[in-house]
């Protein structure tokens, strides 16, 4: 299999008690925490800005958090989140528990890989089961080649055995990204950033089709009820400014939230997540990328922690 020959198949790992049971994003101690990765390192904070803790210790290199369905584990990636040069070092699949801080890993790049392969993850998320999770790799053989391998595969969490490869194919330095996985299961949401034209696309698991929801978008979530997305354009197609909208599944705009002039990163609105409730959006503001949340209309804007922000999720 072409997987297998560029050495970018992952080795799951069984990890007792990290199978979740099904059903809705769970009310606990953690529910109104946001995730987040800061500096390499995963940390969780109160919406209110209070009770910040790191999750993670050792090297500086984690990030893209994403809890897990019942909101008491963070699942994030360790290593490399672009391609680097003559650095093969495996990346791993990791999660951490918001309680004790225990860090366990769940799996890792192929350790038969050829010597010379780069090794990249660009996005971790859930199903909202709690029964697969969902991770997008990049995979490079030849340093001196621009081409990588992009994918995303399915794990099955409560039994280690299952791999699944939902999407590959050639691309350049970005691979895929902003890994969502709609309530309801039947869809997964993923960004296509390749060369100047970034998309966002809904993947059917069905059958593993795509369907394009809209150009121009840089960042992405849907909301609690999966019936819209919360995107982010930059220099998206179709607007006169770059902004955070609400859209249909079609791409449809429905609520612009916020817009900036072309380019003016200082005033961006970026990589959005919405609470489990529904009431609040995460977002990173301004080019110290710290982290705000907001309301469903783009108001009572609030600050809960300082920049920069490389993942968030609530």
């Amino acid at each position: 299999m072409r997987s297998r020959r560029l050495g970018v198949v992952l080795v799951v790992l069984l990890v007792v008690g990290l199978a979740f049971p099904a059903g809705a994003w769970a009310k606990n101690a953690y529910s109104k925490h946001i995730a987040f990765a800061r500096n390499g390192y995963i940390e969780v904070v109160k919406s209110t800005g209070t009770g910040a803790r790191r999750l993670t210790g050792g090297a500086a290199d984690a990030f893209a958090p994403a809890w897990d369905p019942a909101h008491k584990n963070v699942y994030f990636a360790r290593g490399n989140r672009w391609l680097v040069a003559q650095d093969t070092t495996p990346e791993q699949v990791c999660v951490v528990s918001a309680a004790t801080k225990i860090e366990r890993v769940i799996a890792i790049t192929d350790p038969g890989a050829p010597a010379a392969a780069q090794h990249a993850i660009t996005s971790i998320t859930p199903s909202r089961s709690g029964k697969y999770l969902f991770v997008a790799d990049l995979t490079r053989t030849d340093d001196s080649s621009e081409q990588a391998i992009g994918r995303i595969i399915r794990v099955e969490i409560g039994t280690g055995a299952t791999v699944e490869l939902l999407r590959e194919q050639a691309m350049t330095w970005n691979g895929y990204g902003d890994l969502d996985a709609r309530p309801g299961g039947s869809h997964l949401m993923f960004l296509d950033v390749e060369s100047d034209a970034t998309h966002l696309y809904e993947l059917k698991l069905a059958d593993h089709s795509k369907r394009l929801v809209k150009a121009g978008i840089e960042s992405a979530c849907y909301t609690p009820g999966g019936s819209q997305i919360v995107a982010s354009s930059y220099f998206g197609k179709g607007y006169a400014r770059d902004g955070l909208r609400r859209m249909t599944r079609a791409g449809k705009t429905t609520k612009t939230l916020h817009t900036w002039s072309r380019g003016l990163l200082m005033k961006a609105w970026r990589l959005p997540a919405y609470s489990p409730t529904g009431n609040r959006i995460a977002i990173t503001k301004g080019v110290d990328g710290g982290l705000y949340t907001i309301n469903t209309s783009g108001g009572g804007v609030k600050k809960v922690a300082g920049g920069p922000i490389a993942g968030i999720d609530w």
